[in-house]
């Protein structure tokens, strides 16, 4: 009798660790799915914005990516580094933002925007032609604009965008009729 019962609690106790490992499987494989399935759906993007405001010297940088914002800028005092704004966006920034970039095609950017100095009878510090670069990384893809003393219609609707959510002090001025030459 007694070896039955051993063999009967054996078996139950095989069995119960047998069902629990299946349902430990089969949870972890749910997460693994959950994850990719998530990752899969996550828009991954990067723009970084570098503007001279049309100084020789001086210049803002804009970091932006899908969780968070950063305007830094290089004053021509001593060439001093300055952090103007450092934050994480909020839940509704980034959807909004996200919808955004996942409209905004690379495909139609072009490397150069470039219009001659004519406008520019004394070019100095002070004085400047206009140079904006942007570089964007959209889900492994990567693209770089110079535009120069030049309107680019592509590259002021995403600055229209960002202004939104830059305070006024640090929007990207990018005025149409600043320019001779328009894209």
């Amino acid at each position: 009798m007694r070896n039955q019962t051993t063999t009967v609690t054996a078996t139950v106790t095989a069995t119960a660790t047998t069902t629990a490992t299946h349902y430990l499987r089969c949870f972890l494989l749910l997460v693994c799915i959950c994850c990719f399935v998530h990752n899969a759906n996550s828009q991954y993007f990067k723009i970084n914005i570098k503007d001279n405001v049309n100084s020789g010297k001086n210049y803002i940088e804009y970091h932006i990516s899908q969780d968070s914002l950063a305007v830094n800028g290089v004053s021509d005092i001593e060439n001093t580094d300055i952090s103007f704004l450092k934050r994480v966006l909020k839940k509704k920034e980034k959807k909004r933002l996200l919808k955004f970039m996942n409209a905004y095609s690379l495909d139609s950017l072009k490397e150069y925007y470039f219009t001659d100095y004519v406008t520019y009878q004394n070019i100095s510090v002070d004085n400047f032609p206009r140079q904006i670069t942007i570089d964007i990384t959209k889900n492994g893809k990567f693209s770089k604009s110079l535009i120069t003393n030049s309107y680019a219609a592509v590259y002021a609707k995403l600055f229209e965008y960002l202004n939104r959510l830059l305070p006024d002090d640090r929007k990207i001025i990018y005025d149409k009729s600043k320019f001779e030459g328009q894209f």
